[in-house]
């Protein structure tokens, strides 16, 4: 997702459960990637979890909304292939992986 730098439209909700701005920095391009609930699954984690998020228009300035969807055919199996490591671990964890495959 990109974001006009003058315009504050992006929100998140966050654990506790709050609407937050994802307020552009100056002089940068924000391209956000907004991960669906398929990643955790592949990746058997809470590591990469889809966000809530929302687009706001307060200002009245007019915007544009390009969203761009990327997913599996609809009868793809999802299987956990492999269970991340902590971050700041160099080795895989050998406990089991909870998730069970999903048909799309």
């Amino acid at each position: 997702m990109w974001q006009q730098p003058s315009i504050q439209a992006l929100q998140v909700l966050n654990l506790k459960q709050e609407w937050i701005n994802a307020t552009p920095i100056p002089g940068t391009t924000l391209v956000l990637v907004n991960i669906d609930d398929q990643l955790a699954r592949w990746t058997n984690s809470d590591i990469f979890r889809s966000t809530v998020h929302r687009a706001t228009n307060r200002t009245g300035v007019h915007r544009y909304s390009v969203p761009m969807f990327f997913g599996t055919d609809h009868h793809v199996s999802i299987e956990v292939r492999w269970r991340p490591f902590p971050l700041n671990s160099a080795r895989v964890p050998s406990s089991p992986i909870p998730c069970q495959a999903v048909l799309c």
